[in-house]
């Protein structure tokens, strides 16, 4: 091909690599109007804004027709228009260049590129043009322009475009396009969204339908395509060969509707309406179908089009606006006339249409008759993504209503030539241009009509019947997709519903223990005498193993020591406290035994005041004392017990019969209790000169999510609750740290200003999952292979020596030459640039270990500590509150502290020591023997709530004296 690379040529190459490789190969066809149109406003756009910047600046301070060469821009004119760039390869025409200050070798300025656009938003394919325009433009003054400027729309927009990071990428464009123009294959044809408005779009298409290719799928990208050849996937009909019901997951959050691109290319091999799942659409008497129109910047909608069927009879209406002034008008008048109908069900055809409601919805006069309209409004195209698959490449509007039999009125009529119809009646105001958009948009309305009363029928009837090959499109049957096990019979999970209120009745009734609680026990005398009854036995007396006298010394009202001690009955007419027992655990050597305290106490008078009272220990004693909370967290958390199964454990083994509740809430009194251990943790933590960070989801109660992160160095851990992924917080947390910080690839802690080390296991297999799908990349193997073998020693000498300064600082070196060679190098698949941008981006991050002395080079700490987590967040996924998740989350944290230092948890809650290292110091140490009161700064709920459960427990009922 010898043809030069033009900016056209590049448009095109970033646009679709065919079109460019038909360009240089010299094919012609006739642009579409849409084009047409497009160069047509660009053309203005590039005259008007050429204009404005002439009436700003002096006449000899703007050039225009200009070489970009040395010579002529080191004359320094403010701005340059139409330069041009000639070569042995390149023809090039800037759209212009404008100066800044800045040192290069022009003197001590330099340029920055001009693109004129005729969109009104900017682009990825804008900004790579910006940046290709950048790179030939550091050729010639050698320095390359930190930003770009495009003028864009029809109000001549000034966008500001950054092009440092894109510098890399301009150059491989620029040595992708010297290679397209040396190699004379034609690249991989990749159908896209600038298909409609391309001129070869009909070559394209044929070709694409000849090849079963997989563009040929609206829903498929490039990346996606390339995924399914690396399995040996080329064709649409090979894909639909794919397609799998899977059974949705019982701990699912919520209902997730997935487009399935393989059950797509089964129904167009069957040329089958495929539905999966249970679509549910209901609609009232009256429908209404809405289909707007819009000027191509989005500035303003200037039609509405709308089609009411009311029972038997049709009537249709437009509301046309000439200009941005008339859109609330028009929209009035639909309002107005939606009022009228009633209650209805308005239909559309994508979101564009719910997002103008939404939009005039922000007038506080509109917004009432917008609700009401939004209520009653259904998308059809949700529903059809959803449920409903087509024999058609995409589901836009267009290709299903043609496949259910419905045309348009003029053969050319499409969203991209509505544009050009409204651009030429905005010029010259025939009316031609105006019928034919009033005609298109009910065309538009009839095809969602169609669809909508398609997509009716089959929602209410029978869906059951088998796929089919029909002969015409227009007789199509439909086949419900269904999930099968490995048998192929249908799955059927979850209760039974029966058709007949009486078959459930009976179905209820035959319940396991249904029948054993309600049917057997009436004629079996063994379950009738072992039947259970909660709340209804009196507990067996226990035997006291400790009692406690309670005295006061000072009276609670006034501090006086003046105290009576009275006994029995009193003039006061009050009666001395009785007993009250504690229960508690006690361990040995041996075991553990039931330990029951009894607890007695006087009625004491204050001679100064006159206060009668019983002492404060005695009225706040404790109902069970830390030994029976620590024996169930422990079983909780180490073993990850259930509440209701430690109940039962304890009334087995001690004959306590506890509310599932007052185990619940030990978690909290627990972690209360060590509060202050919990903050002891973290202070070490940050005083430490090594910190491991990890994060993990987990599913609370009602659906909602939350993130459990996890700090530890070798010693400490500490689990942390938060609503959100979002990292903000930690640089707030993290300020006083002053270690090194061991994470994996989570953007959110770069912003941290601390020495850091990335984890080089997430590395390597990430590495291993590219060489995996990518096994004849030569590329990735040029930068993976070296990266293996530089890891190598490092860790064998790690193994020999472990983590010490002395010993690894000798492969510094290794990995400078390694770095060197990757950034010098130039990968051209996409899988390669990633990995090379990684690397370069993180280098100084990899290998920080090899400065310090016992920092790991992975973050399997907190690794290990997130799995934790992970074992009990399997087992209570969507059970817990967020207050629930934090008390957890500090007994969890003492739990992996103690066996990251090699301790006992169950002796460490024994001790009721709250400092893990004087434990760890006297491990053996017998924990003092004292009442257990329930402390004030304890919540009030759980108080009340206390007293509350022991009456229901009937606390009267055990033994006295």
């Amino acid at each position: 091909m010898s043809l030069l690379i033009t900016a056209q040529l590049l448009e095109d190459f970033l646009t679709c690599k065919t079109k460019a490789y038909l360009n240089l190969a010299g094919q012609r066809a006739e642009p579409s109007d849409y084009q047409s149109q497009m160069e047509r406003a660009r053309a203005d756009l590039r005259l008007r804004v050429i204009d404005r910047i002439l009436s700003e600046q002096s006449p000899d301070s703007v050039v225009r027709g200009v070489e970009l060469t040395r010579s002529e821009l080191g004359r320094g004119p403010s701005f340059a228009f139409e330069v041009t760039l000639s070569s042995d390869t390149f023809d090039h025409h800037f759209d212009g260049l404008k100066r800044v200050e800045g040192s290069s070798k022009l003197g001590r300025f330099h340029y920055i590129p001009i693109l004129f656009h005729e969109d009104s938003r900017v682009r990825k394919v804008q900004r790579q043009i910006l940046a290709v325009y950048g790179a030939l433009l550091t050729r010639v003054q050698g320095t390359m322009p930190e930003i770009g400027i495009v003028w864009h729309g029809n109000q001549a927009i000034c966008s500001k475009i950054r092009l440092g990071d894109l510098r890399r990428e301009a150059e491989q464009l620029l040595e992708s396009l010297a290679e397209l123009q040396r190699n004379s294959a034609e690249p991989m044809l990749m159908l896209n969204d600038h298909c409609p408005a391309c001129q070869f779009r009909e070559r394209c298409r044929q070709k694409a339908i000849g090849e079963d290719n997989l563009s040929l799928l609206r829903g498929i990208g490039e990346k996606d395509i390339r995924r399914y050849a690396r399995k040996g996937i080329f064709t649409v009909s090979q894909l639909s060969h794919t397609f799998r019901p899977r059974r949705k997951g019982k701990r699912a959050d919520s209902v997730v509707h997935k487009r399935h691109a393989a059950l797509q290319a089964m129904a167009i091999r069957d040329k089958t309406i495929y539905v999966l799942g249970s679509p549910k659409l209901e609609s009232n008497a009256t429908k209404v179908y809405l289909d707007i129109e819009a000027t191509d910047d989005d500035r303003f909608v200037y039609l509405i089009g709308i089609i009411v069927v009311q029972g038997d009879s049709e009537w249709r209406e437009s509301f046309w606006a000439n200009n941005p002034q008339d859109e609330r008008a028009i929209f009035l008048k639909l309002v107005n006339k939606l009022a009228r109908l009633g209650d209805y069900t308005m239909f559309t055809y994508g979101s564009y249409e719910l997002s103008f409601l939404r939009r005039m919805q922000r007038d506080p006069k509109l917004k009432p008759q917008v609700d009401q309209i939004l209520a009653a409004s259904t998308n059809i195209l949700s529903v059809i993504y959803s449920h409903f698959y087509f024999p058609t490449y995409s589901n836009g509007l267009k290709d299903i209503a043609t496949c259910l039999g419905c045309t348009w009125s003029d053969a050319n009529a499409s969203g991209l030539q509505s544009l050009v119809w409204r651009a030429r009646w905005d010029v010259d105001r025939q009316e031609q241009w105006k019928a034919k958009l009033l005609q298109y948009n009910l065309d538009d309305c009839q095809a969602l009509k169609a669809v909508t009363d398609h997509i009716l029928d089959l929602t209410a009837g029978d869906n059951s019947t088998a796929p089919a090959k029909p002969a015409s499109m227009t007789g199509l049957r439909v086949a419900t997709v269904r999930e099968f096990d490995e048998r192929g019979r249908v799955r059927k999970w979850g209760e039974v519903k029966f058709v007949h209120p009486d078959y459930a009745f009976v179905n209820r009734c035959a319940y396991f223990d249904y029948q054993q609680q309600r049917v057997y026990v009436q004629t079996n005398r063994m379950l009738r005498k072992r039947r259970h009854r909660p709340w209804t036995h009196r507990w067996r007396k226990f035997a006291v193993t400790r009692r406690e006298e309670v005295s006061a010394s000072a009276c609670e009202q006034c501090g006086s020591s003046d105290l009576i001690a009275h006994q029995g009955r009193v003039a006061i007419g009050r009666r001395k406290p009785r007993p009250r027992r504690s229960f508690d655990l006690v361990a040995s050597k041996s075991g553990i035994k039931l330990g029951v305290i009894e607890c007695r106490s006087k009625l004491y008078e204050c001679r100064k005041c006159g206060s009668v009272f019983v002492p404060e220990t005695h009225r706040r004693l404790d109902r069970y004392f830390h030994g029976l909370r620590s024996w169930a967290m422990y079983q909780h958390i180490a073993h990850g017990l259930s509440f209701g199964i430690i109940r039962e454990m304890i009334e087995t083994f001690f004959g306590l019969r506890l509310n599932r509740n007052e185990i619940v809430h030990f978690k909290t009194q627990m972690a209360w209790y060590y509060e202050s251990t919990c903050r002891q943790l973290w202070d070490k933590l940050m005083a430490g000169h090594l910190l491991h960070v990890d994060e993990t989801q987990c599913r609370l109660k009602g659906g909602k999510t939350a993130y459990v992160w996890a700090f530890t160095n070798l010693e400490e851990v500490v689990y942390m609750y938060r609503p959100s992924r979002e990292g903000e917080f930690l640089r707030e947390l993290l300020k006083s740290f002053r270690g090194v910080l061991v994470t994996d690839f989570y953007t959110a802690y770069d912003a941290i200003e601390c020495p850091q080390q990335k984890c080089l296991v997430h590395l390597i297999r990430d590495m291993n999952d590219d060489l995996v799908a990518n096994p004849f990349d030569d590329e990735l193997q040029a930068i993976t292979e070296p990266f293996g073998a530089l890891l190598r020693p490092i860790i064998t000498c790690i193994s020999e020596h472990g983590l010490r300064r002395r010993h690894l600082r000798r492969f510094k070196r290794a990995v400078a030459d390694f770095f060197h060679a990757v950034s010098s190098s130039s990968p051209r698949s996409d899988v390669a640039c990633a990995l090379r941008d990684r690397l370069l981006k993180n280098q100084s991050k990899l290998f920080t270990f090899l400065d310090f002395d016992n920092v790991p080079w992975n973050n399997n700490n907190a690794e290990n500590a997130i799995k934790r987590f992970a074992l009990y967040r399997a087992r209570a996924a969507g059970t817990m509150k967020d207050t629930g998740l934090e008390t957890l989350l500090k007994l969890l944290s003492l739990c992996q502290t103690c066996k990251y230092k090699g301790l006992n948890f169950w002796r460490f809650l024994c001790s009721r020591k709250r400092d893990i290292d004087d434990f760890a110091a006297k491990p053996n140490s017998k924990p003092p023997t004292q009442l257990e009161v329930c402390p004030e700064e304890f919540p009030d709920r759980w108080r009340s709530y206390r007293a509350r459960t022991m009456d229901r427990n009937a606390i009267g009922a055990i033994s006295k004296d």
